[in-house]
């Protein structure tokens, strides 16, 4: 009998780790689909990556903190102020390996009438309508700013989180201004932990270098394009381009560990990998003569 409950124990044991380490791969990989579909929505939602408000030399950087840019958040805190010293850089953000800036448009949604003719077009920022001086200076497109946020984790020493936060206009009450229908995001919201990877070397910092920007094809300017060889796609760059203008997509890679804290003999890494590109909204400029209505 002794024998007997031994090798039923020494079964257990072995199903007990099988399922663990089963499961550890699968929250991995499940983490890792779930954080790149969300960043992927938005990068082919979005109308730049960058800053639109931004000076063109500075479109890499949110908000324009430069003398006399029209930024309207250079001088009138977000709705939700900004994160709070710590984990996140100071501002401005700027693109790179630990950093994604988007900008959605902003849309009018009814939220007692989902049958309203309006619901779905988007939406301006008048000149003075965030009740501060005259911030903005003139009318411009109303855009939802998202930033993606490598940061440290502070439980589990050596890993990194990936946070998300969503900035948008603080309007002025007097303003008619309906507001989006996406809320703001402050404090930052956590998508992804155990973040151990990729590390990129040459950028000297020894974090997880995440995100990579995807470029035009360069193109002579007498040269037709030609369909049946067109020029390779360059290969991804760490480093975005200043402005960032030429940017069509961003390439995700993340390597993350569960559990998250490494302990165990059932660690399992789980790699993943994402491509996505804006649509053809980045080409629109959107704008009428109306008042709030783009």
């Amino acid at each position: 009998m002794g024998t007997t409950f031994a090798v039923i124990g020494e079964l257990v044991v072995l199903n007990t780790f099988a399922s663990t380490k089963l499961t550890n791969a699968v929250d991995g990989e499940v983490g890792c689909s779930r954080a790149l579909r969300r960043i992927c929505e938005d990068v082919r939602s979005a109308r730049i990556i960058g800053n639109v408000y931004a000076a063109y030399a500075v479109q890499n950087q949110f908000p324009d903190m430069t003398a006399g840019s029209i930024d309207p958040y250079n001088s009138v805190l977000p709705s939700g102020g900004w994160p709070s010293a710590g984990l996140w850089p100071s501002i401005p953000y700027k693109l790179g390996p630990q950093t994604l800036i988007l900008q959605l448009p902003a849309y009018y949604q009814n939220p007692s009438n989902s049958s309203d003719p309006k619901n779905g077009l988007p939406l301006l920022l008048p000149a003075s309508s965030l009740g501060s001086g005259s911030a903005p200076i003139s009318t411009m497109e109303n855009v939802d700013t998202v930033v993606y946020q490598l940061v440290p984790d502070p439980v589990n020493t050596g890993t990194y989180q990936l946070q998300v936060a969503r900035f948008q206009p603080a309007l002025s009450p007097s303003s008619g201004i309906p507001s989006s229908a996406r809320p703001s995001l402050n404090p930052p919201q956590t998508i992804l932990v155990g973040i151990i990877g990729p590390i990129n070397p040459a950028d000297g910092t020894n974090k997880p270098a995440i995100f990579q920007y995807l470029t035009n094809p360069p193109m002579t300017a007498n040269s037709p394009p030609v369909l049946l060889a067109p020029p390779a796609p360059p290969p991804p760059l760490t480093t975005p381009p200043t402005p960032p203008t030429q940017i069509l997509g961003v390439s995700v890679n993340v390597e993350v560990q569960t559990p998250a804290s490494g302990v165990g003999a059932n660690v399992q890494i789980a790699p993943a990998h994402a491509e996505t590109y804006m649509r053809a909204s980045r080409y629109l400029k959107q704008t009428n003569q109306g008042n709030w209505l783009q």
